[in-house]
Order: structure tokens, then sequence, then C-alpha cells
């Protein structure tokens, strides 16, 4: 698969503007004058949303199946899935805008939107439909990559989380994984959040942060929080408080008020009500009974 930096190997044309050199991540934005071609195109490692400017042309396109074919002008937009190959002929010059979304950022999207684990989404193979809120996303996109400033990459993410879901609306075909446990977090992501929490017990990590560790959206983080553990967040950072207070009860003489402080809870009362929560004796009773 090629990147979409590399698409002028394959298409040639003018590139007049683009997101390259700012710190975007999960979209990309180019701007291209083309003259008539006919060219064919490796499998792209990111979605691809076209939008014609200026000109026209009658756009023929086979991706993975029959030629499909269409006349484009001003305001129509054209869609790309990602990873499969295609062929493209065109008689007109045309000025165009492209907006690559990556398939994580698109699944992450698809993730929170709906609020359970995606296992892959494709895009329609259209080559001309109109969407005046995709186009007000390009829009907003070329504003951005012409004239930056402060907060653009989060303005570039969030654009690019609008355009998404008016794609996931109309344009996108999703698939749902049948055991969602096959998409818990890796071994090295639940060391990474394991280490974050057990690291400041006294005062944890909140999920956004966490999310933001790994990659994720707080609602996607969340349900693979799930998936992993089988429990939410905050039972699990108790899990761990008790955890941390039961090795201080059994392996220190510290006093019950100063395990308690280490190990995260607001007072000694808190940490005996979240013993009995997991089943296990009264700190107390446990240091008694190591005393014996």
């Amino acid at each position: 698969m090629i990147e979409y930096h590399e698409l002028p190997e394959w298409i040639p044309g003018r590139l007049l503007s683009s997101s390259d050199d700012l710190d975007w991540a999960g979209v990309g934005y180019r701007q291209y004058q083309y003259g008539p071609r006919q060219v064919d195109v490796p499998a792209m490692s990111d979605f691809l949303v076209i939008e014609y400017l200026a000109g026209g042309t009658h756009l023929e396109r086979r991706a993975g199946g029959k030629w499909q074919d269409a006349d484009c002008g001003p305001g129509d937009l054209t869609l790309l899935t990602r990873s499969r190959p295609s062929s493209w002929k065109w008689d007109g010059d045309v000025l165009v805008r492209h907006a690559y979304l990556s398939g994580d950022f698109l699944i992450r999207v698809a993730d929170e939107v709906l609020d359970r684990p995606v296992g892959s989404v494709d895009f329609a193979d259209e080559l001309s439909v109109r969407s005046p809120a995709i186009s007000a996303c390009m829009r907003a996109l070329a504003d951005e990559a012409q004239q930056p400033i402060l907060g653009g990459s989060l303005f570039a993410d969030a654009i690019g989380t609008q355009m998404a879901i008016h794609l996931l609306r109309n344009h996108v075909s999703i698939e749902f994984p049948e055991d969602v446990h096959r998409f818990a977090f890796s071994i090295r992501d639940m060391k990474v959040i394991e280490d974050a929490i057990t690291s400041s017990l006294e005062n944890p990590p909140s999920l956004d942060a966490l999310a933001s560790l790994v990659g994720l959206g707080r609602w996607s983080f969340s349900q693979r929080f799930k998936a992993t553990y089988d429990m939410g967040l905050p039972q699990f950072v108790l899990q761990q408080k008790v955890e941390c207070a039961r090795r201080l009860v059994e392996g220190s003489r510290d006093p019950l008020k100063m395990v308690a402080f280490r190990a995260g809870f607001s007072d000694q009362a808190h940490m005996t009500r979240a013993f009995s929560r997991f089943g296990l004796a009264s700190p107390s009773s446990i240091r008694k009974s190591l005393a014996l």
C-alpha cells in the first residue's frame, strides 16, 4: 500500500497546498491541479475523499469490480476506500481537494459513535455524490492547512471527526467482531495503563488521560478496557488500591492510617470499606492475625 504523499508518483499533478508539514494525526489534506489522465493506482493506506473545486470531467474508475463512470464538477465528491487498487480515466482539467482519513482514525470514531468495538469499515465506491456537510469540513481543513494557527492539530482532529461521522451515517459499511475480547488491549498497552494507575494511586489518571496514552478516544478506551479487565475503570482503580493496601498491611509495620494514605484512600475507614467490598477481612483483623 502507498501513503498519500506518494500519490503524485502514480497520478502526476500540480500540488498547490497541503498539511504535510503540520502536526495532524490521522487526517491529511492536499490540493491538486490535474490535467486529463489515465492511471493505475496501488492500494492506499488511507481513505480518500475528493472534492471538485473547478473544471469538469467525465470520470471513469474501477476499484475491485466493474468500471463506473460519472460526470464530475464543482461541488461533487468522489470517495475511495483504502486497501484497494484502482484504475482511473478522466478527460478534463480539474482543481480538486483531497482529504485523507487513516483506517485507525475512522475506526476510532466509529467505536465512539456506536459505543461498541468495530471490526472494520469500508467506503462505498462512489464517483459523484454531494454532501454540504462534508464539503464544509473540506473547506475548514483547507483553511487550516493554508493558514495554520494555535491548536491546529486539535482543530484538524475535530474537523476530521465531523467528516468521519457524516461519512459513517451515509457512505460507510461497518462490520462488528463476533468476539469483543478479540479487541482487548495488547500486553504492551496493558502494561502502560497499569503502570500509569499503580504509580499514582493517590491521584489516579483520568479516563481521558489513559485513553490518550494508548491513542484512543474515551468511548473506545472504555469498551476495550471492559473487554480486557471485565470491569470498568473506577472498579479497577479501587481493586489496585486494595491490593496495594493489602501488601502494605501484610508486609510493613506502618500504622493503618499511613497504609490508607499510601494506597490512595481518603482515610482508614474508606480503606476498611473497600476491603469488605472485595470480600477481604478488615485491615486491622489481618494485622492482628499476623501478630499471632
